[in-house]
């Protein structure tokens, strides 16, 4: 009796299995399809409202409400405070909590084995540090890259951060500098001259150190000297295309919370034929950066591309 069972026992199992697979699999979509479809808008919107900018969507969009994020022109992010807006003061878990969900202040690595452009966008010069750091991390793990390109400007070297000091810093925390390294008699006196006097000092993988190397040395906004209105990521991005680089595939690098700002801006100011990805570290301590910098970088990013709240 139990062997004419035996077909029929064994067909049932396999139909049970089937079954298994297929909820499993049902089960795994939906959490992608969830994960893949998460409503930006919804948190934007939330977080509007927690940091006090009403925004009547009939009157004006979104993307128009989040421009008040922005900080002034005439303002560095280092001088913008929490303190000055008492609505982020008092719903600052929340926000955090909220920003946390944007993955705003996460490490990325690189995707793939291969580019033809690592890109370490300007910044402040421990800001470079810390992107060129990073580069020399994927090339220690494996990543190559065909050239170097610093996309940067003449804005002069901010005496109050980036003082003699820091710069000579033979224990930085970011990079360690090269063995038989010479202080040089002049101070670098712009960000182009920052980021060659970094990537000559710094400890870098022989790889690295070994790829050709060009600085976009970008003028000041708008015609006008850096002195007077430097350029941002979107001025460095053009002056380079107007070079008339060959198109290929561009690993940029940055830090959070400016990864997504940065490569909206890349993408958008590219040329045709450019593919990229925008990568950037360390992990950010939310504590230890101001909400108002974090907002500022998601509003650009939205200026940039609109898409976001899609």
């Amino acid at each position: 009796m139990m062997k004419k069972n035996l077909p029929l026992l064994f067909f049932s199992f396999i139909i049970l299995n089937i079954f298994c697979w297929l909820s499993i699999t049902a089960l795994s979509c939906e959490k992608h399809a969830k994960h893949k479809h998460f409503n930006h808008k919804a948190v934007i919107k939330e977080l509007l409202n927690l940091t006090g900018v009403v925004c009547n969507e009939e009157a004006g969009d979104i993307t128009s409400c989040t421009k008040q994020w922005m900080r002034p022109e005439n303002k560095e992010r280092w001088e913008i405070r929490d303190a000055e807006n008492e609505s982020i003061l008092k719903n600052k878990d929340r926000i955090i909590t909220l920003l946390n969900e944007l993955k705003i202040y996460d490490a990325i690595d690189a995707k793939n084995s291969q580019y033809d452009y690592g890109v370490v966008l300007g910044a402040n010069a421990n800001a470079m540090r810390i992107r060129l750091a990073h580069l020399a991390k994927q090339i220690d793990q494996g990543v190559e890259i065909k050239q170097v390109v610093f996309l940067v400007s003449q804005r002069p070297r901010f005496e109050n951060i980036e003082t003699e000091e820091m710069l000579f810093d033979e224990n930085n925390l970011y990079l360690p500098l090269k063995k038989g390294w010479v202080k040089p008699k002049k101070t670098p006196a712009t960000e182009t001259e920052i980021a060659k006097f970094l990537f000559e000092q710094s400890d870098l993988p022989e790889k690295l150190q070994s790829l050709p190397v060009i600085f976009v040395d970008t003028p000041g906004k708008g015609g006008l000297p850096a002195t007077v209105k430097r350029a941002s990521t979107s001025d460095t991005v053009i002056a380079w295309m107007k070079s008339n680089p060959k198109s290929g595939t561009i690993l940029a690098i940055s830090n959070p919370p400016y990864i997504g700002y940065q490569h909206a801006v890349l993408k958008k100011y590219l040329n045709p034929g450019f593919e990229c990805e925008t990568i950037g570290a360390p992990k950010v301590d939310p504590d230890k950066i101001s909400i108002r910098v974090v907002l500022d970088s998601i509003a650009k990013n939205i200026e940039n591309d609109p898409s976001f709240l899609s």
